[in-house]
């Protein structure tokens, strides 16, 4: 008899353990704003299956006529929408364990106040034809959208420009709810500093209460852009509520260019150059101040102010050197321009980039411009013919590579399919090298009789435009000691470069192609060559042009031996 009971109080026990699948749904926000808002939002649901069971499907319902539901994906399944439903199907994938889904919800609702009531059943594989598992009831509030009235400053901004972005936030909503925190969603191109994605009010912002909030902005974006900041408001009954959309104009900004009257300058002679800001755009521009920085390099730089009555220049100096000149703005009109007439005496040859910049009426910070504003500097020619192969000076890498361009490029351009006095522009592809051949070129064309024009036509018309790109500028360096003297002093420096070159002519052809290639080879005292950043440049060790030399010494002597040994 207690064996029995024994057993009956087991059979018991099991029976009570027994567990069905259950589950939860939640949505992430209370209540959403209404009507006609269209929304997005998280649903979060919750299995926990039975023993031995998996959930496979899980059914929603809800009042149509109270929400119209765009989109909806799920994380772990995939949902079928219907007209007064959904199905999540897991059939792939069954939940064998607790799990999470979570479903984004796209959606807006078809009244202004509501609570929702949705139903959802939980399907589990030992009954997936059957009734449900579990069947829930949970809803989601439907309010009026928090009254919020926004104004801001600056409505327009410049490519490039920093600048602070300051929102006036009102609470005008009706039915005195309290604002407690707003979201921000910012687009691309409006690159905010960290911590700017939610202003929060401790204390709240009260109906009839206002405030503003600035953010340091910097602005990545195209002239014609309009950026769009979204935000969303939360109250303690609502929360994602939409604000107005805060609207950005990305406006043309000024450009610079730089004019080299020689086209290219020569060290320790002073040059003049023309500097300008001029407005590609179809608005005038109200501008505070323009600048030019004067790369390290240069000396002795003065400015002469073209327009008429002159504006005020100031030289800006540090470490006892001029660094900037800066120019009293005014109004730049649409498609004109104001500039500098410079005199500088360049120290050393090289590239040199004069950045431009201005500061918008109003603004306390410089944008920078873009443009073509790239100088570049050569030794003069008679001293760099008179030093060749003396003792004064060794030519540097730049200069050897320069030197090896000229004839080949002067003999490529003989075959130029133009007549002579043709107008030719000289546009360089993106290379910083390319400055290398940008003097070459302009002497050539200009002896072999073309005129060489310096700003870029509007449009071809007579003008024929030469590209070029320098995709090869090296040296290479090895011991250059005799035969008896391995342990020599003296460097063989070989210079190698390869430019490319194309002719768009005035009706908009490409008519003429090349691809000219330079080699010159000289000897360099040991430690006496110049180094260039523009010019790569490769060393050969002595040790391994020893060991070259002992192969090759080897390798004659065992010739010697197989063909005159008897």
């Amino acid at each position: 008899m207690r064996t029995l009971t024994a057993l009956i109080v087991v059979v018991g026990i099991s029976f009570a353990a027994e567990a069905r699948t259950t589950f939860t749904a939640v949505f992430q926000e209370e209540a959403i704003a209404g009507p006609g808002i269209e929304q997005r939002l998280i649903l979060l649901l919750r299995y926990f299956p039975g023993d031995g069971e998996a959930v496979v499907r899980c059914e929603l319902s809800f009042e149509s006529a109270a929400l119209d539901i765009e989109e909806m994906t799920s994380v772990l399944g995939s949902v079928e929408l219907g007209s007064q439903g959904l199905v999540i199907d897991y059939a792939s994938a069954p939940l064998a364990s607790e799990s999470v889904d979570t479903l984004k919800v796209r959606l807006s609702a078809g009244v202004g106040e509501a609570q929702v009531k949705w139903e959802g059943g939980a399907y589990s594989s030992q009954d997936a034809d059957g009734e449900a598992a579990q069947t829930i009831r949970f809803s989601l509030g439907v309010h009026p959208a928090l009254g919020v009235s926004l104004s801001w400053k600056p409505e327009r901004a410049f490519p490039g420009q920093s600048v602070d972005l300051q929102i006036a936030i009102r609470n005008a909503d009706d039915g005195g709810r309290e604002i407690k925190a707003i979201t921000w969603k910012w687009p691309e191109g409006m690159d905010p500093e960290k911590g700017s994605d939610m202003t929060v009010f401790p204390k709240g912002l009260s109906a009839g209460q206002d405030t503003t909030v600035i953010f340091r902005i910097r602005v990545e974006a195209s002239p014609g852009d309009t950026l769009l900041l979204t935000g969303s408001a939360a109250s303690a009954q609502l929360a994602g509520s939409p604000l107005p959309k805060i609207a950005v104009a990305i406006v043309e900004a000024p450009r610079v260019r730089l004019i080299v009257a020689e086209g290219t300058l020569e060290v320790g002679v002073p040059g003049r150059l023309a500097y300008e800001w001029y407005n590609p755009g179809s608005e005038a521009i109200e501008v505070e101040a323009y600048k030019v920085d004067i790369p390290q390099g240069f000396s002795d730089v003065a400015s002469v102010v073209e327009a008429q009555p002159s504006p005020l220049v100031t030289v800006h100096s540090a470490d006892g050197r001029a660094t900037s000149l800066v120019m009293e703005g005014g109004i730049l009109d649409a498609g004109a321009a104001t500039g500098l007439s410079l005199v500088a005496t360049p120290l050393r040859p090289g590239p040199f980039r004069w950045h431009g910049s201005f500061m918008p009426e109003g603004h306390d910070q410089y944008v920078p411009l873009t443009g073509d504003t790239s100088a570049g500097v050569a030794q003069p020619e008679a001293k760099a013919a008179e030093q060749v192969g003396t003792a004064k000076r060794a030519l540097t890498d730049l200069e050897s590579v320069g030197l090896a361009f000229r004839g080949e490029v002067m003999r490529e351009l003989a075959d130029l399919p133009l007549v002579a006095g043709s107008r030719i522009y000289l546009k360089p592809e993106q290379d910083e090298r390319n400055w290398i051949v940008t003097d070459i070129l302009s002497r050539s064309l200009r002896h072999l009789g073309y005129r060489v024009v310096m700003e870029e036509p509007a449009a071809l018309g007579d003008v024929s435009v030469l590209h070029y790109r320098v995709v090869d500028a090296r040296v290479v360096y090895s011991p250059s000691e005799g035969v008896w003297n391995p342990f020599g002093t003296g460097q063989q420096r070989e210079a190698f470069g390869d430019v490319f070159l194309h002719l768009e002519r005035s009706e908009g052809r490409f008519t003429w192609a090349r691809r000219v290639q330079a080699y010159r080879v000289d000897s360099v005292p040991s430690g006496e060559s110049g180094e260039s950043g523009a010019v790569s440049r490769a060393i050969i060790p002595r040790s391994h042009r020893v060991v070259e030399l002992g192969l090759s010494g080897a390798i004659a002597g065992g010739l010697f031996f197989v063909f005159f040994s008897p």
